[in-house]
């Protein structure tokens, strides 16, 4: 039976010259088959887990098993999108954002697979005093769709005032997750002024200036339907025309 290896690869430099590649293996792999590990996170319907500010966190966990033989688990945390801050599980002061629990474990011949539950701290509007909460986004450009830009996860809203919103991109995510350009081309600032909930009248005064693009957009609609817990919103950027719907997440 032949012996599977693991590879290293390292970049060695000749100075002033040329990269040369070289690599090295481990010790010989001695399983004949190898069964990855299959994580599943515990608590699927808190995936995502939407935290209000301030709410103590509860670590659900997840198993994971090879073959039928259950692994450990080892669980750490990413950084917020949008503020970069790392999640702390013990703190209740996590800023306002969305993050991830990230589930690892190892099979016997030394290869990880890991699975991740998301994170959102949020505050969840009820739609008729609140349009606050997290929200998964569908936008078409210019009358495009396209599954790339559905159900995008997330765009952010917060109150900033008695009756006054602020939405994390006005673009509703379209290059920052649809494209996975990063947070450096959202248009942020988006202010929503809540005149009557019920009446579905909004203001949304002023305008968003992209961050890597420039460019100033303007929110030209904004609707919601109490119900369903939604919002749909055109807006008006650099000659294009974005239709945004967005979707509350419910905790």
């Amino acid at each position: 039976m032949k012996a599977l290896y693991k590879i290293k690869f390292y970049a060695l430099a000749a100075t002033g010259l040329l990269a040369l590649n070289a690599c090295s293996t481990e010790d010989p792999i001695t399983s004949s088959v190898t069964n990855y590990a299959v994580i599943t996170p515990n608590n699927d319907d808190k995936n995502p887990y939407v935290l209000a500010p301030g709410e103590t966190y509860e670590e659900f966990g997840a198993v994971a098993l090879e073959d039928g033989t259950e692994l450990d688990v080892e669980t750490s945390y990413t950084r917020g999108h949008f503020t970069g801050e790392l999640f702390d599980p013990n703190s209740t002061d996590n800023p306002r954002d969305f993050y991830s629990a990230r589930y690892s474990a190892e099979n016997q011949d030394g290869f990880s697979a890991s699975q991740m539950r998301d994170i959102i701290v949020t505050e969840t509007g009820d739609f008729e005093t609140s349009i606050a909460g997290a929200y998964l986004s569908t936008v078409v450009r210019d009358g495009t769709a396209s599954a790339q830009y559905t159900n995008m996860g997330y765009v952010l809203i917060w109150q900033t005032g008695e009756n006054t919103f602020e939405i994390s991109d006005a673009l509703g995510g379209y290059y920052d997750i649809g494209r996975a350009y990063g947070t450096d081309y959202i248009n942020p600032g988006g202010v929503i002024i809540a005149n009557d909930i019920s009446a579905n009248d909004f203001s949304t005064p002023g305008t968003q200036t992209n961050i890597a693009f420039g460019g100033n957009s303007t929110i030209d609609s904004f609707s919601v339907d109490p119900e369903a817990k939604t919002i749909d919103m055109v807006v008006s950027w650099e000659g294009y025309t974005f239709e945004i719907h967005l979707e509350q997440i419910q905790p």
